[in-house]
C-alpha cells in the first residue's frame, strides 16, 4: 500500500475521466432510445456522480480512520506530533529532533525540526511487508537552515526509513535517516539514527524543545557500528 501525493492526483484523475466515460456511455444510449430516456439518464447520473464525489471526499478525509473501515483498508495512522532524537554519525551526538504528519487516507505530509533546520517532505511513501503487519514510513525531504550561523551542508535533501511499533500503550518510529550532506572533507554523504514517540494530536510547527517535557529522555548511550570487514584486522 502506498500514499503518494501524486498517487492521490492519478486517483482523482482516474475518477474525473470514469465519470466522463459513464457519462459519455450513458448520454449515446439514451440518444438511441428517447428524449425521456436521456433526461432521466442524465438526472440519475449527475446524482450518483454527486454523491460519489461527497462520499469520496469524507472517506479520503475522515471516516478512514473508522475502525471497521480502516479493517478493510488496512492504513496505518501516523498523523499528529512526534518527538524524539536524532544520532549522527559524523559527530556522534544525539540532538532533539521533532516530525509532525498530517495525513488523509490518499496523502500523508511530513515535517521535521532540529535545533538548526526545517525539514519540508518532498514524497511520502507508507510501505507494508508481506504479511500487512509490518509498515513503514519512508519520506524524502529537502531541508532549510533555521539558524543564522549557516554552516556548509546545512541546507541537504535526505530520506528517513522509520518503522513503525506499539508497546507499553505508546506509538514509536524508529529507524535511519540518510543525506547528500556535504562534509568538512568536502565529500558527500551523511547519515543516522531517529528514536520518536507520538505525543499529541496537535501540531506546534516548531521544534518548541523543552527537555524537562519532551517526548523521550535523552538516550544515554551511543550507536557502536561494526566494522566492516575491509576493516578488521
Amino acid at each position: 500500500m502506498s500514499q503518494l501525493k501524486e498517487n492521490a492526483r492519478v486517483t482523482t484523475t482516474f475518477l474525473a475521466i470514469s465519470a466522463v466515460l459513464a457519462w459519455a456511455v450513458t448520454i449515446t444510449g439514451a440518444n438511441f432510445l428517447s428524449p425521456i430516456n436521456l433526461w432521466h439518464g442524465l438526472k440519475y447520473l449527475s446524482t450518483a456522480t454527486g454523491v460519489a464525489g461527497v462520499a469520496y471526499f469524507i472517506l479520503n478525509r475522515y471516516l478512514w480512520r473508522l475502525r471497521w473501515i480502516n479493517a478493510l483498508l488496512k492504513i496505518p495512522d501516523f498523523s499528529g506530533r512526534w518527538e524524539g532524537w536524532t544520532y549522527r554519525n559524523l559527530s556522534g551526538e544525539w540532538r532533539p529532533s521533532a516530525q509532525e504528519i498530517s495525513q488523509s487516507a490518499l496523502d500523508i505530509v511530513a515535517d521535521a525540526w532540529g535545533p538548526d533546520n526545517w525539514a519540508q517532505s518532498i514524497c511520502a511513501s507508507v510501505v507494508q511487508d508481506s504479511h500487512g503487519t509490518i509498515f513503514q514510513l519512508v519520506w524524502s525531504y529537502r531541508t532549510q537552515s533555521t539558524s543564522p550561523n549557516v554552516r556548509q551542508g546545512d541546507t541537504h535533501q535526505g530520506t528517513h526509513l522509520l518503522r513503525l511499533s506499539e508497546r507499553d500503550g505508546c506509538k514509536y518510529l524508529e529507524g535511519i535517516y540518510i543525506t547528500d550532506r556535504v562534509r568538512d572533507d568536502q565529500t558527500i554523504g551523511a547519515g543516522g539514527f531517529i528514536r520518536l514517540v507520538h505525543v499529541s494530536s496537535t501540531l506546534k510547527r516548531g521544534l518548541a524543545f523543552d527537555e524537562g517535557k519532551w517526548g523521550l529522555a535523552r538516550p544515554t548511550e551511543g550507536i557502536r557500528v561494526l566494522p566492516s570487514e575491509t576493516d578488521r584486522p
